[in-house]
């Protein structure tokens, strides 16, 4: 029994000490491994630091522009051309480097116009000695001072070929008349002018005929006479409702009387124009002077030119029998009011009478 325990316990400890024998020799070549990756990293290291690398050179505004943070790449700044004409594409007629728009816009036309007479841009330039001297236009524009500019004044023919002539100008006189001339170009384009503008002096009323006499009386007088006491020039225009929404220029003079009748009028409602156009003009009898111009069956343009004021006493005057002529107004309404209401009393009761009898 003791020889078998004993021979037990040898084949165990045999073994455990292979497997302690193999982990060992296994760890052995990992750390051999190991040592053999960090060798060649030092040996890389030491080569670098001996060896010199290639540095590029960096421009000195490179180098300050890198320590700020930004990017080193650096471009050689290149030379400003003073010369408009390289500027210039014959094809599409710009003109890209100007002092202003409008010294731009007035050598993009003067090389178009040069263009159209010489393709080759061929000039001819009345010196001081007065005398035209050909050259290229490209020399003309080099010798220009600040306060100089070229125009084209005539263009001759010499041996069959047609040149500008060119003569030196003050360069503000001549962009003056260029704008009032382009200015022109433009109205005539658009259709306006400047006498057409409308004056801010002047202010615009409508007025229609549909409208009844207590929304006339009340609310369109104190409108006019408001505008009226703060000395303001009226246009009042009276028409139909539906051509005020439809019509441009509602309040234009010149077509007021162009406006052709819309429908055939009935005789209430040319009595009732006429009443309403009446009561306008006794509005503004005491206070402007008024001048009339259209046809009763289609629009009629009032206008108003307030009267001027003598002094301050005839201003209060005025003002107080502004006032007198608004508050008789006022009585008239509700007496009228008063009266059709008694009037559709009493006939409410003769029909009740009636109805009692029968």
């Amino acid at each position: 029994m003791i020889g078998r325990l004993l021979r037990t316990q040898r084949r165990c400890y045999s073994k455990s000490t292979k497997d302690i024998l193999e982990t060992l020799t296994a760890a052995s070549k990992k750390s051999s491994q190991t040592d053999y990756w960090a060798q060649l990293r030092k040996s890389t290291q030491d080569d670098r630091s001996t060896k010199k690398h290639f540095k590029p050179k960096t421009h000195p505004q490179a180098a300050s522009h890198a320590s700020q943070g930004g990017n080193t790449h650096y471009k050689k700044p290149q030379k400003k051309v003073n010369d408009p004409y390289a500027h210039f594409d014959p094809k599409t007629f710009k003109y890209s480097e100007s002092l202003s728009l409008r010294e731009n816009e007035y050598y993009t036309d003067l090389f178009k116009r040069v263009y159209e007479v010489n393709p080759q841009f061929q000039v001819l330039k009345v010196g001081d000695e007065g005398s035209p001297k050909k050259c290229h236009f490209k020399q003309v524009l080099k010798e220009l001072q600040d306060d100089e500019t070229v125009d084209i004044v005539d263009i001759q023919t010499v041996k069959d070929h047609k040149y500008p002539l060119l003569r030196l100008m003050n360069k503000e006189s001549v962009l003056k008349t260029f704008a009032e001339k382009r200015s022109m170009e433009i109205s005539k384009l658009y259709g306006r002018t400047r006498e057409k503008k409308r004056d801010s002096n002047v202010k615009f009323v409508k007025v229609s005929w549909e409208i009844s006499p207590m929304d006339l009386e009340n609310q369109k007088c104190n409108e006019i006479l408001s505008h009226l006491k703060k000395n303001y020039k009226l246009t009042i225009a009276i028409d139909s409702k539906d051509n005020f929404n439809d019509m441009r220029g509602a309040f234009d003079v010149s077509e007021a009387s162009n406006v052709e009748k819309s429908k055939k009028l009935n005789d209430l409602e040319m009595i009732k124009r006429e009443k309403t156009l009446t009561k306008l003009k006794d509005i503004l009898a005491d206070v402007a002077e008024v001048e009339t111009s259209g046809n009763i069956g289609g629009r009629i343009v009032l206008t108003v030119i307030p009267m001027a004021k003598d002094s301050k006493n005839t201003d209060k005057k005025s003002s107080k029998d502004q006032k007198k002529l608004e508050r008789i107004l006022k009585q008239k309404q509700r007496e009228e009011k008063k009266k059709a209401e008694m009037e559709a009393r009493a006939k409410e009761f003769e029909k009740i009478q009636a109805n009692t009898l029968s």
